[in-house]
């Protein structure tokens, strides 16, 4: 047996506003720190440890097993369950500066321990703040449509094609991993082949839900893999993990356990759509996230005018109202009517993951055919941010031409939160036109335009009003372009003015063709254009 692990000081509980206060940050961290031995090991097995649980209601003994603790001198992670009590759990996480952790008693009772300028509290909270899954009904509805796209450009957006499913990684090399764990004790990979070859759910279904994970996170940095050896490999830190069981209960987690060994979890549903929306749903809540609701709902039910869904709403209603291959999940800050939280959950997730880096920062010439064909797979983008706009660039030469354009998402229907707005613009920034249909994903340009010079921008699309409907907050996600344009032109080159005779003052001025043409101060003809003094 290893050294008691007092999570609580040993100093007597002193009652706070916040809750009792329990010690320091710095004397929390070491308490836990010192049960690790040697520093750094991970995996470490704390059979039987006590813990008191200091309330402003007295002190409560109890025990805590099965921990699994890793401490690496400047971060510690714990997780475990409550030794004598089957429905239980508990995490522990943090650093000397920022503690964090909860108990909870899955019959009702939970305590959650935080840091308030420099001390760790604890106070008794409802149960459903820590688990906020675990009491609810558990619904089961039948499937609806969930084509995916069968454009293929990053990992996860390519169809299930006989890949490994024990091996899958959306971004290798990623700092941060989320590992699907479905190899747990009672889970669906305990015998691979043969759970292959008798279970109800192919291949594909696994290979599903591992898409629909990797395509809510897709604008992050984070590898979403079912590889157990790139999760090992990674700090704790900087890990999350979904358990998946082969059996029928209701999903749960714990909130905020995201950085420990703790996971959320999850169990068989209808299939891998259904099944990876609600570990992302539950993801959600690792990450820090409470329930999307609406006035007297636990769950927001969707905006059927939109096919519109908040990912921490229950997609079973998506489902049932057959929001098809225009579904729209997204994550949300509690704009619609009615909200129930204004938690921003991008912020949340930000604590943990970074944004990834804009791959198109200024503009990026369109990739036309010598068919005048333009193919998804050459003209690929990603919005990684709701002020992220691209811009792409093509001539049409001097009899003027046809513009014919499709923007959609690429990525996996459930999961993808990509709505796409379209402008094609003119030399002169003129729009042309525009295009971001009512509870259509895509957006179309279908425009006969003169010689000249244009750039299409995309960006993510919003629809209705933020309280009706839904912004650009969590349009998100990658997208191809496809179609033709004809009478494709030269890229233009831009005419540099002359050098500056020196002593001479210059005006420069540039005709409504694009041409450029400047003259001294006493004027003269250039390129055909008068030219006139400076002022």
């Amino acid at each position: 047996m290893r050294p008691a692990l007092l999570v609580s000081a040993a100093l007597a509980a002193v009652s706070t506003a916040s809750g009792a206060r329990v010690g320091t940050g710095r004397e929390m961290f070491v308490k836990f720190a010192s049960t690790s031995a040697p520093r750094g090991r991970r995996g470490v097995l704390l059979e039987r440890v006590p813990l008191q649980l200091a309330t402003a209601n007295g002190n409560v003994d109890l025990h805590v097993e099965n921990s699994d603790v890793t401490d690496d001198g400047e971060y510690m992670a714990a997780h475990g369950v409550v030794q004598g009590v089957e429905e239980s759990s508990f995490m522990m996480k943090g650093t000397a500066g920022d503690f964090y952790g909860w108990v909870a008693l899955h019959n009702g009772t939970a305590w959650e321990y935080h840091t308030h300028e420099g001390h760790v509290n604890v106070e008794a909270v409802p149960l459903s703040k820590i688990i906020p899954d675990l009491h609810l009904p558990h619904d089961e509805e039948d499937t609806a449509d969930r084509a995916a796209s069968s454009l293929a450009f990053q990992p996860h957006e390519t169809g299930y094609a006989g890949q490994d499913i024990r091996y899958l990684q959306s971004q290798p090399g990623a700092e941060k991993v989320l590992y699907l764990n479905f190899d747990t004790s009672e889970g669906f990979w305990v015998d691979y082949e043969t759970t292959m070859e008798t279970i109800a759910y192919g291949p594909e279904h696994f290979y599903q839900t591992w898409q629909v994970m990797a395509t809510a996170f897709s604008m992050y940095n984070l590898n979403v893999v079912t590889d157990k050896r790139v999760y090992d490999a990674a700090n704790v830190r900087d890990t999350g993990m979904a358990c998946f069981y082969n059996k029928t209960r209701r999903a749960f987690a714990g909130i905020n356990i995201f950085g420990t060994r703790g996971c959320s979890s999850n169990y068989r549903a209808k299939d891998g759509y259904d099944m990876g929306l609600t570990a992302l749903h539950e993801t959600g809540h690792t990450l820090g996230m409470y329930h999307d609701g609406s006035p007297g709902r636990d769950y927001m039910e969707g905006l059927d005018e939109f096919k519109y869904m908040p990912i921490m709403g229950n997609h079973w209603y998506a489902r049932k109202k057959e929001y098809g291959a225009e579904a729209l999940y997204q994550w949300s800050k509690g704009e619609y009517s009615g909200a129930s939280s204004r938690q921003d959950d991008l912020r949340l997730i930000e604590r943990y993951i970074t944004r990834r880096a804009d791959d198109i920062a200024g503009s990026r010439a369109l990739s036309v055919g010598s068919d005048g064909v333009v193919r998804s797979a050459a003209n690929r983008g990603k919005i990684t941010d709701r002020t992220d706009t691209d811009s792409w660039t093509f001539t049409i030469g001097g009899s003027g031409g046809r513009v014919d354009l499709v923007m959609d998402r690429t990525e996996y229907i459930a999961g993808s939160m990509l709505d796409i707005d379209a402008t094609l613009r003119d030399s002169r920034g003129n729009v042309v036109a525009r295009s971001n249909p009512t509870a259509d994903r895509r957006a179309f340009i279908d425009e006969t335009v003169g010689a000249g010079s244009y750039t299409l921008v995309i960006r993510g699309g919003a629809e209705g009003t933020p309280r009706n409907g839904f912004s650009s907050y969590s349009s998100l996600g990658n997208y191809g372009i496809y179609g033709s344009v004809t009478n494709v032109g030269p890229t233009p080159v831009p005419t540099p003015p002359p050098t500056p005779v020196p002593g001479a003052d210059y005006l420069t001025l540039r005709g409504s063709n694009g041409r450029v043409f400047s003259g001294a101060r006493f004027g003269f003809l250039s390129d055909g254009y008068a030219t006139y003094p400076a002022e």
